[in-house]
């Protein structure tokens, strides 16, 4: 950021009320950044220890370890969403966001697809 010299200080006040506001948005940020990580886990079809499935070729993943927002750690872009780090066999962890064409889902889901599949063909 480039620096200017083109405004007049803030007064002691203004600094106090700036400071105020900066912690109230702390705050603001804070509690909704909880808010967002209860409901990821609340509202999650996943969780952790269940099959991760791949329902484009109907394969089996592996199995969910953890769940993630992508964003959760900028705040001005932090959302509802959910990713998923799943164990492709042992010791070997693999990701949902890095593999953004990836279309994935319970094994129910899976299930119901392979059947709509074969209602189509």
């Amino acid at each position: 950021m480039g620096y200017s010299n083109t405004l007049e200080p803030l007064s002691d006040e203004e600094n106090y009320e700036f400071i105020k506001l900066t912690e109230e948005v702390g705050k603001a940020i804070k509690r909704r950044t909880e808010w967002l990580d209860k409901k990821m886990n609340e509202k999650s079809k996943l969780k952790v220890g269940d099959g991760i499935y791949c329902l484009d070729s109907l394969q089996r993943l592996g199995t969910v370890t953890d769940l993630y927002r992508y964003h959760q750690n900028k705040p001005e872009y932090d959302s509802f969403d959910c990713e998923y780090y799943y164990e492709t066999q042992p010791n070997c962890i693999d990701n949902t966001s890095r593999q953004t064409s990836l279309h994935y889902g319970t094994k129910q889901q899976a299930i119901d697809e392979s059947k709509r599949e074969r209602k189509i063909t």
